[in-house]
């Protein structure tokens, strides 16, 4: 639309922001994903309507008792449950600890092996430290690298 169109509208606007021209309604300012603050239009509450809600949830005790009832009919969010994926999660810790360990055995024995052998004159000395002493810093891989340009996105 062009300007001279909306220079005569004055009609209300949403949210209790002023009358005139709804690009000078305040802005939410959240910050968004991609770190930058949210450029919506704040309600009342000084966020828009991604940032804020409108709803703050039930406050009177049948309200509470509701949406406890609502949220555990699957039973998913029940004590015991929660209680069990703990105990499930732990074990899986516990079982990649021990198979990090078991690996890192591995690698230690073999590379034993490999120095008693080359000790012995039966293996060249080259493929040791590339292949199996990777993990004592000589092949690590470096840190992530830093954005091209390294620019903000905001």
């Amino acid at each position: 639309m062009s300007s001279e169109s909306t220079e005569g509208r004055t009609g209300p606007l949403r949210n209790g922001n002023p009358r005139g021209d709804p690009s000078l309604a305040p802005r939410c300012g959240a910050k968004n994903r991609a770190g930058c603050p949210c450029r919506a239009p704040a309600m009342k509450n000084g966020r828009c309507r991604m940032h804020g809600g409108k709803s703050t949830g039930p406050r009177t005790a049948e309200g509470l008792a509701r949406l406890r009832a609502a949220r555990t009919t699957h039973g998913y969010y029940t004590a015991e449950s929660k209680a069990a994926r703990r105990r499930v999660a732990a074990l899986i810790a516990e079982a990649r600890a021990l198979l990090a360990a078991q690996r890192e055995a591995a690698v230690v024995a073999k590379t034993r092996a490999l120095v008693v052998l080359q000790r012995a004159g039966a293996h060249p000395v080259e493929p040791i430290a590339p292949r199996y002493l990777r993990g004592a810093g000589a092949g690590a891989p470096a840190g992530r690298k830093a954005r091209a340009g390294g620019k903000s996105l905001c």
